[in-house]
Order: structure tokens, then sequence, then C-alpha cells
């Protein structure tokens, strides 16, 4: 198991293996009645996902949370693969 993709991880369980077996993987959508909104909720529920498991794992509470990612922007979900849209708006760019 991981948090970030590795695809040599996936290649050694293969190789061991001898079959492919399940392979799964978190997909972070926020879809609501405007693309704005669909920002927010992204935001809200997902700015942990610009920092890595390394850093996220070592940050005590909740209090030390807010604070570490009181300055994430919607382009640094998007750069980390977070999607949003609006009822008319594609999810996926």
């Amino acid at each position: 198991m991981t948090t970030a993709p590795e695809s040599d991880l996936v290649k050694g369980y293969e190789a061991r293996a001898g079959n492919r077996g399940g392979c799964y993987a978190e997909a972070v959508i926020a879809y609501a009645s405007s693309a704005e909104r669909g920002v927010e909720i992204a935001r809200d529920r997902f700015r942990f996902c610009p920092f890595d498991w390394s850093v996220n794992s070592e940050i005590p509470s909740v209090k030390g949370f807010e604070a570490a990612s009181q300055y994430v922007r919607p382009e640094d979900l998007a750069a980390k693969g977070v999607s949003w849209s609006g009822r008319s708006e594609p999810i996926f760019s």
C-alpha cells in the first residue's frame, strides 16, 4: 500500500505475485451547482492534497493543519489532480 502513485511498486507486485491482482486509486472531485461553489468545496475538503503524506502525518492537530494549509490555492489543488465542476461544465479539463 502506498499514498503516492508508484508504478514500480505495482510492477514489482505483479512480478512477484504472478498475476495482476487488485489495484485501486482515489479520485478527488468536488461537484456543485456552480464552479465557484465547487472550488470552495474542493478547498474545504481536500486542502491536504498539495502536501505529501510525509508532511501530513507530522502535523499533530487540526489547528496545525489549518495553519499549514491556509495558503493552499485552487491552482495548488489542480496541480495535484483535484477537479471541480459546476452543473454545465466538464469535470475534467
